[in-house]
This record gives C-alpha cells, sequence and structure tokens, in this order.
C-alpha cells in the first residue's frame, strides 16, 4: 500500500510478518521479542543493513510504547495515557508523500560511521534525540499534546542536522509552510531524504497545512 524507501518501516515490517507466518506454519509460536529479534538478526546480521532495531520491535508489539535500548537488552513500555490523549493525538498527526522515495541505507552508514567515529556534534545531538525521546513520553503521559508537538519540533531540528542528505531545500520549504500555516511539529519519517513527512496539527489548523503542502506538491495521506 506504501512506495519502499519512505521511511514508514515497511522493510521490517514485512520481516516481522514473514517471521511470523512462517513460525507458526512450522508450529511455532514465537512471542513478540523474539520475533523482533529474529527479524533484526536478519536485517542487520545477515543482510548487513545499517539500522536500528525499533522498527522490528515497533512493528511485532504494536501500540504506543516507549522501547528502550541498551547493552543490557531491549524493554518496550506501554505508554501509560489516556483514551483521550490517543485520540486527540490520531485526530492531530498528519501524514503527506512527499512524492519520492531513498536508499536510506546511504544516509543510515553516513550516520553510523559519524557516530562510531566520535564526531562531537553528531554524538551530542543523538543524546539530544535520545533525551528528546523521554521527554515525548512524558508529555503524552501527561495528555501534553502541544508539548509534544514542539518536542517534536526540537527533535527533528537536531535530527537534519546528523548527516548530509535528511533533509533538502524542498524538504525545508514544505516543513517550514506547514509551520507557517499552523502545525507545531513534524519531522520527515525513517533516515530522511524523502518519503513521508509526519505533522503534529491542531485540527482547526489543518485545512490550511493541507492546501499549502498540497500547492507544493505533496499529497495527504492521512
Amino acid at each position: 500500500q506504501i512506495p519502499p524507501g519512505t521511511g514508514l518501516g515497511s522493510s521490517s515490517s514485512v520481516a516481522v510478518t514473514m517471521i511470523k507466518a512462517l513460525a507458526f506454519w512450522c508450529g511455532l509460536d514465537l512471542g513478540p521479542a523474539e520475533g523482533a529479534e529474529l527479524a533484526c538478526y536478519i536485517e542487520i546480521n545477515k543482510m548487513n543493513m545499517p539500522i536500528g532495531k525499533q522498527d522490528q520491535y515497533a512493528a511485532a508489539f504494536g501500540g504506543l510504547n516507549c522501547i528502550q535500548f541498551s547493552r543490557d537488552g531491549v524493554v518496550v513500555e506501554p505508554l501509560r495515557s489516556s483514551t483521550e490523549t490517543r485520540q486527540g493525538l490520531e485526530k492531530g498527526l498528519m501524514l503527506f508523500f512527499t512524492g519520492s522515495s531513498r536508499q536510506s541505507s546511504t544516509i543510515l552508514r553516513q550516520q553510523e560511521k559519524a557516530s562510531r567515529e566520535g564526531e562531537e556534534k553528531t554524538v551530542a545531538r543523538l543524546d539530544a534525540i535520545k533525551s528528546l525521546g523521554i521527554d515525548i513520553r512524558n508529555a503524552l503521559e501527561a495528555g501534553d499534546l502541544n508539548a509534544f508537538g514542539e518536542l517534536l519540533h526540537q527533535s527533528w531540528m537536531n535530527k537534519r542536522e546528523l548527516t548530509p542528505g535528511i533533509t533538502n531545500p524542498f524538504l525545508d520549504e514544505c516543513y517550514q509552510a506547514a509551520l507557517d500555516n499552523g502545525a507545531v511539529g513534524g519531522k520527515v519519517t525513517g533516515a530522511g531524504g524523502g518519503g513521508f513527512m509526519m505533522l503534529y496539527c491542531p485540527q482547526e489548523q489543518q485545512e490550511a497545512v493541507t492546501e499549502a503542502l498540497t500547492t507544493l506538491g505533496l499529497q495527504r495521506r492521512s
């Protein structure tokens, strides 16, 4: 239903689904963590993809979770947010297709290299993104969706500077147009460089944002 290489975790979703289906066919009832780890092993170790584990775990567990990765393993905690907050989040999120896809591996290998070599600015921005992730969890559990949007914006401002190719003048123009018309914050999904742009925007401003981005050539998908 979506083009490949657009930052929505489609490859990991396919991997998890295939593993679950084949395991069931073989008479094995794998739990979510087992399915996620096997998908990670296939994509990262066997296929040598420069990716993390977040997509596989998101696909295997489903729902709205805080997923923490460390040397000791992975911890998945469902967010303690109200039904009202979840409904408000769903209504406030907008997804636009930018009209292009990209090879995420190119961007991710550059990012991985910079991180591995300890480039000071890259590591500092990664630390900031990690810290903002915890702040986002707290905002959602507190039901503060406006803070969620603002934190999403801060996270994107850090991510876009990690390595060349994550953004470009056209994506920057589109993102600024969204902010100018009422969006609180957003990001280009996945590794960046194209694919989909996700925004958080109050419902009363969504028509203006949709019109502005459609004029620029984007397609609203949700």
